[in-house]
């Protein structure tokens, strides 16, 4: 790492503490930073992870400067960003294809708008219409009952008389004799 030291927080000769950093040595760094009170060394190590990714340091690199493996660092932090493969993606990203999406959704909505105005539109005609058509017919009836009969004391039309011929009479006048058959039997076992 720079000027030769190898530890994120070395003594001032650049050597290691050793496993642990005395913790009122650390509360004095993170006073010497300007950093806020109960900053904690693991917070510290989220940024110093988030650091050397942006600056495109290796894991394993990193992983010795930290003091940690290279596992633990994809297992806490995640696997390395691939910052060329990003940048490239977010160059290919456009918004062309939401706008499109966004786009044919707004047609679609419009499309449903306009055929749904069209048929509130017809169903408001067919309505009208059968209500022009009851008040048509409601008219015609009331005009056939109000409309004048014949006038008092007018001839009535003559009623067409069909005379009728009496059971028997042929058409010469003469009565004939009942057909044998059942009255002719019902008339012999009266007698």
């Amino acid at each position: 790492m720079a000027a030769g030291i190898e530890w994120v927080f070395p003594k001032p000769d650049g050597e290691r503490y050793g496993e642990r950093l005395p913790s009122f040595t650390f509360r004095q760094i993170v006073a010497d930073a300007g950093l806020p009170e109960g900053t904690s060394a693991h917070s510290l190590k989220d940024l110093a992870v988030q650091w050397a990714r942006d600056a495109r340091i290796p894991d394993d690199t990193f992983s010795e400067h930290a003091d940690t493996s290279t596992r633990t660092i994809n297992r806490n932090y995640g696997p390395s960003r691939k910052i060329e493969l990003l940048e490239a993606a977010a160059e290919q990203i456009t918004q062309k294809a939401w706008r499109e999406k966004e786009e044919r959704r707004a047609a679609q909505a419009a499309d449903f708008l306009a055929r749904r105005d069209e048929a509130y539109a017809a169903a408001a005609a067919a309505k009208a219409e059968a209500r022009r058509a009851a008040r048509r017919a409601k008219a015609a009836r009331k005009r056939k009952a109000s409309a004048p009969g014949p006038a008092p004391g007018a001839p009535t039309p003559a009623a067409v008389v069909v005379p009728m011929r009496p059971p028997g009479a042929t058409a010469g006048g003469a009565a004939a004799a009942p057909a044998p058959g059942r009255r002719a039997v019902a008339a012999r076992a009266s007698s």
